[in-house]
């Protein structure tokens, strides 16, 4: 059952201490816009739940982050740039001023340049702008983007992508398997689409109030979302196979590529059947 926002403030309120339980409980069922930035740092442990030391922590991040983004990269500066083109283009939030995607590129640089173990990838930028539309503090999206990055960085890694790709073809071949037979006719693969969305968790092709309302779920289940990220992104493919169905090989790569909105709400509802479903009947080993 989803909180009302009146709960939210008197759940980020109190005076001593942020109930991190009660918190990931009501963030599963979403976040209203408002308290999504605040929600969010604390169950990416950005900041202590601890009002007690709050205040020096904001301190130390922003120290912190002025000595990591004091450097530019001119090569990374580069290789990000058309795809914050892409986004100046159709970006229709007129609050996405110049100064935002300033804003991602300083972070991304920041990032990149001092703590990632992986290089720059094109789609990373769409893993900051949820962060700078929901905070209004350059130095919070920042930390909330870095600790994204520390809990998704090995899907990154050859080995451990191609094990989820592998998991996700099985389930589809199995559960939708005339909408997998369509595909192949139509020679559309899962390598085409399904990276993309397991990597950057949908941010590229769904909309970005859809990417907030998923991410709400994401980060209240602290270190396990990768793991319903999968049912989510077949749940996907399950409302949309009557869609794709009558579409061919272009039109197929353009819906995957650009989601419409769903409802999130049902969306993750079904995700979690369509989990409950696979481990019933131990698909999943």
């Amino acid at each position: 059952m989803s909180l009302t926002a009146k709960g939210f403030e008197d759940l980020l309120t109190l005076d001593s201490y942020v109930d991190l339980e009660s918190l990931r409980e009501a963030s599963f069922h979403g976040i209203p816009d408002q308290y999504r930035c605040d929600s969010w740092k604390y169950l990416l442990g950005v900041t202590t739940p601890s009002k007690s030391e709050e205040l020096s922590l904001q301190r130390q991040l922003k120290l912190d982050y002025e000595a990591d983004t004091q450097r530019t990269n001119t090569q990374l500066s580069l290789a990000m740039k058309p795809e914050i083109n892409r986004l100046r283009s159709h970006s229709n939030d007129p609050s996405f001023n110049e100064e935002k995607f300033d804003q991602i590129k300083k972070i991304l640089i920041g990032h990149f340049d001092q703590h990632s173990n992986i290089k720059y990838q094109e789609g990373m930028v769409s893993l900051v702008v949820p962060f700078v539309t929901c905070c209004s503090d350059e130095v919070l999206s920042y930390f909330l983007f870095r600790a994204l990055m520390e809990k998704i960085e090995s899907s990154f890694h050859q080995l451990r992508l191609n094990t989820c790709v592998n998991q996700f073809r099985k389930y589809f071949r199995i559960l939708f398997a005339e909408l997998y037979t369509y595909f192949e006719d139509e020679e559309v693969s899962v390598e085409m689409f399904f990276p993309s969305w397991f990597l950057f968790l949908l941010s590229r092709e769904l909309p970005l109030e859809n990417v907030m309302r998923l991410w709400d779920t994401y980060f209240s289940m602290n270190d396990s979302f990768d793991e319903l990220h999968i049912y989510v992104c077949l749940a996907i493919l399950e409302q949309s196979q009557e869609t794709l169905l009558e579409y061919e090989h272009s039109e197929i790569k353009c819906y995957l590529h650009q989601l419409p909105s769903f409802d999130m709400d049902f969306l993750i509802s079904e995700a979690k059947n369509i989990q409950d479903a696979i481990f019933q009947s131990n698909l999943n080993l």
